[in-house]
């Protein structure tokens, strides 16, 4: 939810102290990119804390900066505003990047052997839920009370994670070398195949979220949408997602895995012809909609 919670809000900041789309991109990929440095240099994290202790510290500085995104709106000073947008962002994107490899890495661990593919199904659940909920709240609190009111909720509710975390006990996790259960990042970058299919998932994630930054304002500008009505659309790619997960296994045991993957690549690729229309696609808010369910569709084997 804090993931998904910033797209369709942070246009509007935007507007207000005339940041451009461009700025409005940086802003909102500097939470990936920081994550993404960070990502090779977990398993060092986990060597020096524990599991546990690093996740209630990254989880209580991400409900820390999600809660004062809330405040960049009492920003006056252009410059002031900027530079405590991208620490915000950095360290939002550090802290997300952490937790996503703990939980993943925190569920192998405790899932029974049997249980372990049904347990990863779940996560993939979850975050679809989470992504679509963001915006969700996002439309429901804005409308409520405006630009901050989402973010302190949401912000308010991420301090109880914390304390989630702090209730993980197993005798597993007690038995668990940490120093070697983390395997080194970088060395499965060598294998080509491996390199290949994470080219493709990259692809599709910047498919997947090109539109952040100017969705809203697209939207508002041609079709005379709300903040309210412009936060829907980044829920609809979910939904075809969590559709299209319930037959995956099916699919891939039919057709492959690999041809499968293609084909999600070649779907993802045409919805971003649909999202923002293009000639001789007619400017029209049904085609979008369209876009979006090919995009989770898309997205999915991927």
């Amino acid at each position: 939810m804090g993931y998904s919670l910033v797209s369709p809000l942070f246009p509007s900041l935007g507007e207000k102290d005339h940041l451009s789309e461009e700025l409005l991109g940086w802003i909102i990929s500097t939470y990936s990119i920081a994550g993404t440095i960070l990502t090779p240099l977990i398993p060092k994290l986990i060597q020096k804390h524990s599991r546990i202790n690093l996740l209630c510290f990254s989880a209580f500085f991400e409900a820390t900066c999600t809660l004062l995104y809330g405040f960049l709106i009492y920003i006056s000073s252009f410059p002031i505003l900027i530079s405590i947008i991208f620490i915000l962002r950095i360290i939002h994107g550090c802290c997300s990047a952490i937790i996503g490899t703990l939980v993943y890495s925190l569920t192998i661990t405790l899932a029974e052997e049997d249980e372990l593919q049904i347990s990863l199904g779940n996560l993939e659940i979850a975050w679809s839920l989470g992504t679509s909920v963001g915006p969700l709240f996002a439309s429901i609190c804005y409308n409520f009370g405006g630009y901050s009111l989402p973010f302190f909720g949401l912000g308010i509710f991420l301090y109880f994670s914390v304390y989630i975390a702090k209730e993980i006990k197993s005798e597993k996790l007690k038995n668990t070398n940490e120093a070697d259960k983390e395997p080194s990042f970088g060395k499965f970058l060598f294998y080509p195949m491996i390199f290949l299919i994470i080219g493709g998932f990259i692809v599709v994630m910047i498919i997947s979220s090109f539109y952040f930054p100017c969705l809203t304002n697209h939207l508002s500008e041609n079709y005379g949408l709300s903040i309210r009505s412009s936060s829907l659309f980044f829920v609809i790619p979910t939904i075809s997602y969590i559709f299209i997960l319930q037959f995956l296994d099916v699919l891939s045991s039919k057709f492959g895995v690999y041809l499968i993957y293609i084909t999600g690549l070649i779907f993802s690729s045409l919805s971003a012809l649909f999202i923002y229309p293009c000639p001789p696609i007619p400017q029209n808010i049904f085609f979008i909609i369209f876009g979006f369910l090919l995009n989770g569709i898309g997205s999915t084997p991927v």
